[in-house]
């Protein structure tokens, strides 16, 4: 099967939506959305994906599903003077 997936890119977390409709993929730099169905199944192609590189994230790490259509990214810390940042974007994939 094909995938769409940037394999240059360093994946660094994963999501399942609460309703098992949606799977989100992030790396350091794009959040890429699949469906659960077809993720499963191994014949998964992106159904959508964003950068994130405007948050300007020091290390983007973690991603997951929230109420409604949220979706919540977390990012480690750089230097002390850097911390961690929590972001929330409102995602329409999920309708």
């Amino acid at each position: 099967p094909s995938h769409n997936v940037d394999t240059r890119a360093r994946l660094t977390g994963a999501a399942a939506s609460p309703d098992g409709r949606w799977v989100i993929v992030r790396t350091h730099h794009t959040l890429t959305f699949y469906r659960m169905q077809e993720f499963l199944e191994g014949t998964w192609h992106d159904v959508g994906s964003v950068d994130v590189t405007p948050l300007k994230e020091p290390q983007g790490e973690g991603v997951a599903f929230g109420a409604g259509q949220a979706i919540f990214l977390v990012s480690e810390g750089g230097e002390k003077s850097r911390p961690g940042v929590l972001n929330q974007l409102t995602c329409a994939v999920q309708q």
